[in-house]
């Protein structure tokens, strides 16, 4: 089944993980398989996404990705960053930013 994933592979940064769109799960499995830096470095693009600079933020401190709903792209996306720490994926800013 991996070579079958990596025929599938697409190198392109997700917009977010949500029910239509699951690339970055996959680059970072396909990461945890085969240590591969290209997916390692998807997974990383994807994240340049959501950290402060490139995402609006509510007063509270919710990374705000789209009207509709916001707390469901918020809590996946922190879940994928956990997932990405213990991967060894800047395991320290992952972990820092999935929690506050």
């Amino acid at each position: 089944y991996l070579e079958d994933a990596k025929s599938f592979y697409e190198s392109a940064w997700g917009w977010s993980v949500s029910w239509d769109d699951k690339k970055v799960l996959c680059q970072e499995l396909l990461w945890e398989l085969t240590q591969t830096e290209q997916y390692k470095l998807d997974v990383q693009g994807f994240f340049k996404g959501w950290f402060a600079n490139g995402m609006t933020y509510t007063p509270c401190g919710l990374a705000w990705r789209d009207q509709w709903g916001p707390n469901r792209y918020a809590g996946n996306t922190a879940f994928l960053a956990l997932v990405a720490a213990e991967a060894g994926i800047d395991t320290l800013k992952m972990r820092t930013w999935a929690v506050e």
